[in-house]
């Protein structure tokens, strides 16, 4: 899984596959709890929405471009759109029972 700049956000835009966004801090206790079920997700459905973290502290043009108002915040983006916003996940099967449709 590799780390999303604002240099980096058209390969998100222009997947074939559904790109889901996961925005985080080092500093966010959330964020922290919520990573390893996040790598979790990412080993199970790799294979099937491409995966990027952004690191919300080091890019603030994309954490502005995109409104992510909290910590931490998945965007899930199919065709170049922005589909789905979920904020403050609980835990892998969270995601996947959100997500099911892309999966």
């Amino acid at each position: 899984m590799a780390d999303l700049g604002n240099h980096s956000i058209g390969e998100v835009l222009r997947s074939e596959r559904p790109s889901l966004v996961y925005f985080w801090a080092p500093w966010c206790t959330r964020c922290r709890a919520f990573t390893p079920q996040f790598e979790q997700f990412a080993d199970d459905h790799g294979d099937k929405v491409q995966l990027r973290r952004v690191n919300a502290s080091d890019e603030d043009a994309l954490v502005s471009s995109y409104r992510v108002t909290g910590l931490p915040t998945l965007l899930l983006f199919d065709g170049g759109t922005v589909v789905q916003t979920i904020t403050d996940p609980s835990s892998k099967e969270d995601l996947e029972d959100r997500l099911a449709p892309y999966l």
